[in-house]
């Protein structure tokens, strides 16, 4: 006998709609959290706000998968949502901590002259260039000094300061305060 699926769980509109919500819901998060990392690369001392944020977002998965779990008879199921919520929490906190500096912030752009130390460029091909082939560039690694210390940011292929970049020499550069301390480097054109 061929089984035909008659005694499978039949779901209502509505939980296809919710389900279908939340799928949709998540690969939106992935997209967002792709576009946000050129924002990453960008925020000064972004490491201490990924890793405050990560803790956070541990401590609140840990205590929303024991609160949401705490009435469930069988421990497989409380340890399924404690873990669920344990991972799915710190994996996308990164992304709200860099979202909420970023968007929740409404301090003035301010300029800073910065010392440039050293511009490199990169090219980041998946498969290598081919034999002949011109190379690339997909991007620059900017090395300066703000205020005494040395920071790292990486920008796109199109960037233009407006001058030539010289190591020791000056450069102004746009920064925007962010709500958790961390700035964020600007380019020149005033839609970031």
């Amino acid at each position: 006998m061929v089984y035909t699926g008659q005694n499978r769980e039949q779901y209502s509109w509505r939980e296809y709609l919710l389900y279908g919500g939340i799928t949709v819901g998540f690969l939106a998060l992935i997209v967002v959290y792709v576009f946000e990392f050129s924002f990453m690369n960008r925020t000064l001392h972004f490491r201490s706000l990924a890793l405050w944020s990560l803790c956070i977002g541990t401590a609140i998965g840990g205590t929303l998968g024991w609160w949401l779990g705490r009435d469930k008879a069988d421990w497989v199921e409380r340890l399924q949502i404690f873990v669920f919520f344990v991972v799915l929490l710190p994996l996308f906190s990164p992304l709200f901590a860099s979202l909420s500096n970023r968007l929740l912030s409404f301090a003035d752009v301010r300029t800073v002259r910065c010392e440039v130390v050293e511009c490199n460029v990169f090219m980041a091909d998946r498969f290598g260039r081919l034999e002949g082939e011109e190379p690339r560039v997909d991007g620059f690694y900017l090395f300066f000094r703000k205020e005494g210390a040395l920071h790292r940011v990486e920008l796109p292929a199109h960037w233009n300061p407006g001058v030539e970049v010289i190591p020791g020499s000056p450069l102004n550069l746009r920064f925007k305060p962010g709500l958790w301390g961390k700035e964020i480097l600007l380019l020149n054109n005033a839609s970031n």
